[in-house]
Parts: C-alpha cells; sequence; structure tokens
C-alpha cells in the first residue's frame, strides 16, 4: 500500500476556550460542573482544592466550546506558584474569560488584583455573582461592580440559577467556528504520546514533508498542529500534540499550555493515534493518555514505534506481551508496530485508523442485536439477586461515535457488574468494533 499524499483543505473548526477564573472559593468549579454538566470538578468549601485545570467539552444547540476550570489566584503565596502558571496559562489560551465573584463577601483587594490583571489581556471577560441563591441577594449584586464591569451577570451555580442566560451570554461572545460537515468524510486523528517517542516523525513520514520539527531534544513540539493529507483517496487531518509528560514533571508554563492543547485535540479527534517507544512501551503515563481517549469516546490505536531498534533483540518478542497485559484495559483497541523513521508498516497504521474510523460510526440493525441478545442471553442468563430475577427483555443502539447500546431490561439494578461486563465482551465477538470503546446503558422496561 503506498502513502503518497496530497495537501487538502477540510471544513473544520476549532473548539473556542473559555477559562472560568478568580480567587478561592468563590464557586468556580461548582459553576464548570453546572455548565459542564457533570460532577468532573472536586467542589469543597476550603480554598485551594482546585490544583490543576480541568477540561469539558460544552456542547450546545448555539455554539460548543472548551470549558476550562482553574485554581483560585492567590498572588504572592508560594503554595500556589503552580497554580498562578496554569492559570495564566489558561488565560494566555482563553477566547473568553469568566470573572467569578461571591456574592456573599463582596469585592475584596484579591478581586480588584484579579480584575487588574484581566484587564492587561484585552479579552472579553464575563463577569459573573455567583452564590445569587435567592431574590434577596440580587440587592447585593450592585456592590461587585467595583471591579470595572459593565455587566455583572447573576447566577447560583448551586441551584441552576441564571445558567441558561449565561450559556446564551457565552455563545454569544465566543467566535463562529465552522463545524465538520457531516458530508465531510475526513478522518480526525490525534498522535499523542509522551515526549521523544517520533510522533513528528510519524506525521512528516505520513504526509512527505518536512512539516515538523524533529529533534532528539524532548519537548520540541509546543503546540498541536494540524497536517492536512489525502492519502489514496482517503482524506486526513493529523494532529501533531506536545509530548504529555507526569503531572509532577511538568512545571514550564509554557508546556501547561501545551498539554491544554493536546487534550483539545483528543476532544476534537475522532480517532486517537497512541505513539510508544519500543524501548520503555506501556509506561504508567501511557495507559493514563490511554484512559483519557476511552473516557472521550475516541477510537484508539496502539502504536509502537522504532521496532527497528529492537529488531531481533528478545525486546522484539516481548514488548507485544508487555502491551497487552499492561493494557488490559483496552484490548479492543488494535495494535500496530512500526518504525517512523523508516516507514515500515506504516501502511498498517493507516488500516488500523480507517477499520476503527468505521467501526466508531457503525450502526447495527437493532434485529440483529436482538437475535444476539437472544442466543447470549440463553445460554446464560442474568442471576437473581436479592429475590428478584432480572431480564433483558431487548436492546438498541441509540447512537454512534462512540456506538451506545441501550439495553431494556425488568429490574435493571438487580443486574451485577460483572454481567455487563459478559454482555458486552460477547458482544465484541458477535460484532467486532475494534479499537472502538462501547457503552451498555441499562434502562428500565415499562
Amino acid at each position: 500500500m503506498s502513502t503518497e499524499a496530497t495537501h487538502v483543505t477540510t471544513n473544520r473548526g476549532r473548539l473556542p476556550v473559555v477559562a472560568i477564573i478568580g480567587r478561592p472559593n468563590v464557586g468556580k468549579s461548582t459553576l464548570f460542573n453546572r455548565l459542564a454538566g457533570r460532577r468532573k470538578a472536586i467542589v469543597d468549601n476550603r480554598p485551594g482544592v482546585t490544583r490543576d485545570r480541568l477540561y469539558s467539552v460544552v456542547k450546545g444547540d448555539e455554539c460548543s466550546f472548551l470549558l476550562v476550570d482553574t485554581g483560585g489566584l492567590v498572588p504572592g503565596e508560594e503554595s500556589n506558584d503552580d497554580v498562578q502558571t496554569q492559570v495564566r496559562a489558561a488565560i494566555q489560551e482563553a477566547n473568553l474569560l469568566i470573572f467569578v465573584l461571591d456574592t456573599h463577601t463582596g469585592i475584596t483587594p484579591l478581586d480588584l488584583d484579579v480584575a487588574g490583571m484581566v484587564r492587561h489581556t484585552n479579552k472579553p471577560v464575563l463577569f459573573v455573582a455567583n452564590k445569587v441563591d435567592t431574590d434577596k441577594h440580587l440587592n447585593e449584586v450592585g456592590a461587585l461592580y467595583e471591579v470595572g464591569a459593565d455587566e455583572v451577570m447573576a447566577v447560583s451555580a448551586e441551584h441552576n440559577r441564571g445558567i441558561r442566560d449565561l450559556k446564551e451570554r457565552i455563545c454569544a461572545l465566543l467566535p463562529a467556528t465552522g463545524e465538520v460537515s457531516e458530508q465531510d468524510d475526513t478522518i480526525r486523528v490525534a498522535i499523542i504520546g509522551r515526549p521523544n517517542v517520533g510522533k513528528s516523525t510519524l506525521v512528516n513520514r505520513l504526509v512527505q514533508d518536512q512539516r515538523m520539527v524533529v529533534s532528539q531534544q524532548p519537548g520540541t513540539t509546543r503546540d498541536a498542529v494540524d497536517v492536512d493529507v489525502e492519502i489514496e483517496g482517503q482524506r486526513y487531518c493529523f494532529v501533531d500534540t506536545a509530548g504529555i509528560r507526569r503531572r509532577s514533571k511538568v512545571h514550564d508554563p509554557v508546556e501547561f499550555f501545551s498539554v491544554m492543547r493536546a487534550i483539545r485535540a483528543i476532544e476534537e479527534a475522532q480517532v486517537v493515534v497512541l505513539m510508544m517507544d519500543a524501548k520503555d512501551p506501556a509506561t504508567d503515563q501511557d495507559k493514563r493518555l490511554a484512559g483519557l481517549a476511552i473516557d472521550r469516546g475516541r477510537g484508539l490505536v496502539l502504536c509502537v514505534n522504532k521496532t527497528d531498534l529492537i529488531k531481533g533483540t528478545p525486546d522484539a518478542l516481548a514488548v507485544p506481551v508487555k502491551v497487552k497485559e499492561r493494557f488490559f484495559f483496552a484490548s479492543f483497541a488494535p495494535m500496530v508496530r512500526l518504525s517512523a523513521k523508516t516507514g515500515m508498516n506504516l501502511h498498517k497504521l493507516l488500516q488500523a485508523i480507517q477499520t476503527v474510523h468505521e467501526n466508531l460510526r457503525r450502526r447495527v440493525p437493532t434485529a440483529s442485536l436482538n437475535t444476539f441478545l437472544h442466543e447470549v442471553v440463553e445460554r446464560h442468563p442474568p442471576p437473581s439477586r436479592g429475590g428478584r430475577r432480572p431480564r433483558v427483555m431487548y436492546i438498541t443502539q441509540v447512537r454512534s461515535e462512540p456506538p451506545v447500546i441501550a439495553a431494556f431490561c425488568k429490574h435493571p439494578d438487580a443486574i451485577p457488574d460483572q454481567y455487563k461486563r459478559y454482555l458486552l465482551s460477547r458482544f465484541r465477538e458477535y460484532f467486532g468494533f475494534e479499537g472502538v470503546p462501547i457503552k451498555l446503558l441499562l434502562k428500565t422496561e415499562n
């Protein structure tokens, strides 16, 4: 299979970034959870609980954006230097800032310090008065204009008050983005991995063009770089991302910025290629990165690079065994051993990407699903639990990218996790879906 490439242009929009900032304990994480629609950030009354930036893609009818939660800014406190570095990195990346104020405590000198810092960014800012839990708290909002705001929106993140208006205001202020057309057959691929595993070399080999700076020095790639190509009639957008190191080893503010871009690349990708070094594959950080892709419902391909350097050694046989053992939670993901430098097995990687992409979009007819269900349940019905005998009545696929299967049951709460795993395991044996995480929902049959 030839990998001759031509450059193409695709109609893709980049997700705008919205960063939530403010001093500690004003309710930033509660607001993040409310806007994200899920409990993703830790919420605690003690200041300083949020130390690392959290990310979530918020999708709505009006717009979609990447929401970033940040730690509280406490200038001058040495223990919070890392937090402030991350906050500044988030501010640098953001298209819009949400400056959260506490209605109950009013304006503090720290609020004024943060406001001064925000003014120098020349970025749009939404000032939000949080903890307006009742109408009587509306009287306290006027005092918050002291920060120099033209408008302060009153919300209660805890009680979901004013959140819809806030979302509408966010969308009105964000830059317009070009959405991916449903007719666009471009496969969006994020290349992720630890520093210096050969991500840029792989992209260069795929496009046959020295687009990326390649160096033995880890961390050469600082930003996520999109490369649009067409290979044998199939269009791809490859995103070369910065190497993601363990959190304890990340201190450079530019690297914080790079990690954020890499995470955004995963959010926007359809297929994630996790690159590893054949000399040191399947590290704990590799496992964390795979988990990141799976949690976000992306297709996953495990790629072991630099295999030409271990050819003929005992490691050549040990590597696939080690990868299989350590990635037991991603056993559905195909593994490709290649050399980005020489191009060895590059065609196998492209084949794996195409297969995973097809599986990601695949839909199984309900009739076929229920034929499968009848065979599986007849062979091994769910066990009785607490005097109740649960039954799986029928199943259907409710969505793709990633596939979500809904099983309608009697007494679904009595079905143990072990039986759910059994159903998913048999489902993969029956239908395949290589490289794709599958979600099983148990619903009550009325």
